[in-house]
């Protein structure tokens, strides 16, 4: 079986219903992709900003506030909005998603956000205590470990319809349907959100370089 095919297989039938964790885990996967995004952002909004944690402490002012407003602006708008009218592909057909109440979807989400805000503390910690070379490793890592699950879970991320279909096997491709198109213009533009905010924290940074 290529990893195309497995990517596409339901858990039930791959056999991950007969061990249930095993099947949690699987489930936890869709959770597990954006958790990595955002931690990886959130590392890289260290390492600009590293000379100003270094001057004025874990939360510098204006450039963790400039950090605050991203999530704020960019980061909860897009969790929402694909969860809440994306849910099957958001959840990557891994679980029927009118079985997860609202609730669990909003502390999925807030979970999601403050995920960038932990991963700027641990890396703001890092650099308190001198050890901010390990965060470009950290990046690496957490970004190998992301497209290796982009590339297993491949076959779902480009099939759009609801979680019967996909088990049905009759969901269309991504570009057939107008999500597709969104998903581009969204990664365009929290990619572009993200670069300012980069550039913004090094402009920073560099300011106290040059004291």
């Amino acid at each position: 079986m290529t990893l195309t095919a497995l990517a596409q297989t339901s858990p039930d039938e791959i056999g991950l219903a007969r061990i249930p964790r095993a099947a949690g885990l699987a489930r936890r996967t869709a959770i597990i992709l954006e958790l990595l995004v955002n931690f990886c952002l959130g590392l890289l909004f260290v390492h600009c900003a590293r000379d100003r944690i270094h001057v004025d402490g874990t939360v510098p002012m204006p450039a963790f506030l400039l950090v605050l407003m991203f999530v704020g602006a960019v980061q909860l708008p897009m969790a929402v909005y694909l969860y809440w009218v994306h849910p099957a592909w958001s959840w990557l057909y891994l679980v029927d998603p009118n079985r997860v109440p609202d609730l669990i979807v909003a502390v999925v989400i807030l979970v999601q956000c403050g995920v960038l805000i932990a991963a700027w503390y641990v890396g703001a910690h890092l650099v308190q205590i001198g050890r901010e070379r390990l965060i470009p490793y950290l990046i690496g890592a957490s970004t190998v470990l992301l497209l290796a699950l982009v590339i297993w879970f491949g076959g779902r991320l480009i099939r759009y319809g609801t979680y019967q279909d996909y088990q049905g096997g009759a969901a269309s491709g991504l570009l057939e349907v107008k999500l597709g198109y969104v998903l581009i213009a969204l990664v365009l533009g929290v990619g572009a959100a993200a670069g300012f905010v980069a550039v913004e924290l090094g402009r920073n940074s560099r300011l106290v370089r040059a004291r």
